[in-house]
């Protein structure tokens, strides 16, 4: 499950990004000087991993059935089926 929510976290991102958190932003990484080796225990444990929660979209319904429709107006009527599949 863990192995999951690493994927979804990180999938949408540009590789370049993904890398900049590697390299200045994991614990291994962080006051490491070149060519020194890593220290891998300063990694924290799985369980302290903090949970993403998701929020609630800050748009109503109304607003979402809008810009689907607007959505659907603009890629014509015949990709429609494909389009809720999307959302």
């Amino acid at each position: 499950m863990l192995v999951r929510e690493l994927i979804n976290k990180w999938v949408t991102e540009e590789l370049n990004e993904i890398l900049n958190y590697v390299y200045f932003y994991t614990e291994p990484m962080i006051d490491t000087k070149k060519k020194e080796k890593l220290d891998f225990s300063k990694i924290n444990k799985f369980e302290t991993i903090p949970k993403f929660k998701l929020e609630k979209g800050r748009l109503s319904s109304q607003e979402i059935r809008t810009i689907r429709a607007t959505l659907k107006e603009k890629l014509g009527r015949g990709k429609e089926k494909d389009l809720e599949e999307v959302m």
